[in-house]
């Protein structure tokens, strides 16, 4: 888990703030393994209504093959109440060669991540996603505490770092490279790598001294706080 090859791992887990874009980055993720011809299964753990789920984008976003989405089924669905059962019989399940999540950060993320701990056994990536572009992005002090504070609660260590400063359409290479110089100052100081950049579809970036994987994003529209 410690290598920079994320897809090494069966199980892909994105967690961090509300507004840091791990919605997105899962489901790009998601259709990164899935052009390899590998079968992923896409599972929708974050109930929070006051952002985009995977369950609602999925609705609007273009099909993709080889990936399914495992999501809260009825009325629990519509529902700011969390489900545990898809996340449960996913991990139980041998069907898909890859399990991408996408988890709530803060006490839901703390409580879900605890619940399914024995269940990860070896083979899984933890990715803390880092966006400084958002309203709860916060500085480093803050981003450290809450990396600190995750990994005390779930007695769980994030595996990597995700670069995904952005603005939506409005982001320049500019952006991105100020986000990953974010992230690495994080990285340096809790001792977690930068695993992954995230980067929205159309924008080239240039990154000196990353070996790592950069991340085609692509956007669904302008996210509510930018209009």
């Amino acid at each position: 888990m410690n290598s920079k090859c994320i897809d090494c791992s069966r199980i892909i887990i994105f967690t961090g703030d509300f507004g840091s874009g791990k919605t997105m980055l899962a489901l790009n993720y998601a259709r990164y393994l899935a052009s390899t011809g590998k079968h992923v299964g896409l599972i929708d753990a974050d109930s929070s209504k006051a952002c985009y789920r995977l369950r609602d984008i999925l609705s609007v976003y273009p099909h993709i093959d080889n990936v399914t989405l495992l999501s809260p089924l009825g009325k629990v669905a519509d529902t700011d109440i969390p489900s545990l059962s898809h996340v449960w019989a996913a991990l139980q399940s041998n069907m898909f060669p890859y399990l991408v999540f996408d988890l709530p950060g803060e006490y839901k993320g703390a409580v879900l991540l605890k619940s399914i701990r024995t269940m990860l056994k070896d083979s899984y990536e933890l990715l803390y996603v880092i966006n400084i572009c958002r309203p709860f992005g916060g500085n480093l002090e803050e981003i450290v505490a809450q990396i600190e504070k995750l990994q005390y609660y779930t007695e769980m260590r994030f595996t990597g770092l995700v670069a995904n400063t952005n603005l939506g359409r409005q982001t320049t290479e500019d952006v991105i490279v100020k986000g990953f110089a974010a992230a690495s100052e994080v990285s340096r100081v809790v001792g977690i790598p930068v695993k992954l950049i995230g980067v929205p579809k159309d924008i080239k970036v240039s990154i000196i001294d990353w070996n790592g994987q950069i991340l085609e994003i692509f956007l669904l529209d302008e996210p509510y706080w930018v209009s």
